[in-house]
């Protein structure tokens, strides 16, 4: 089951959750940086953006790479380029930017608030 870490920039706190496989073909062939509709992971009311992710080994997605799975680019900065200096080009393994079923945990950010808080919404999901 695919974890979601949803962060709110309103108040600097990020929850998690856990969606269940049978929801998970809605985000199925998304994009990351599309705003999806937050009725889609149980939360109605809220407009939220594709922001991240990793997949089951743990690489990370990265926007630019135009597929669903594995590749490894020549990266210099950003998203799993790790450390290095300037102008060093390491080739590293990276996820690409559309959303597949080898995705575990998917980061998503609030664009639009519903009418209930989101605290009250995921303690009611986790007691």
């Amino acid at each position: 089951m695919p974890k979601i870490v949803i962060s709110n920039p309103k108040n600097g706190r990020s929850y998690q959750l856990e969606l269940e496989q049978s929801k998970m073909g809605d985000l199925l062939g998304r994009r990351l940086g599309e705003e999806v509709d937050g009725g889609l992971v149980g939360l109605p009311g809220y407009r939220l953006r594709l922001t991240g992710g990793t997949d089951k080994q743990g690489f990370p997605m990265r926007r630019g790479i135009h597929k669903a799975g594995r590749a490894a680019p020549l990266l210099a900065r950003g998203a799993g380029s790790g450390r290095g200096g300037n102008c060093v080009r390491r080739r590293k393994t990276v996820v690409g930017e559309i959303l597949s079923e080898e995705i575990e945990q998917i980061n998503m950010v609030v664009v639009q608030e519903g009418k209930t808080p989101l605290e009250n919404i995921l303690k009611k999901e986790g007691s």
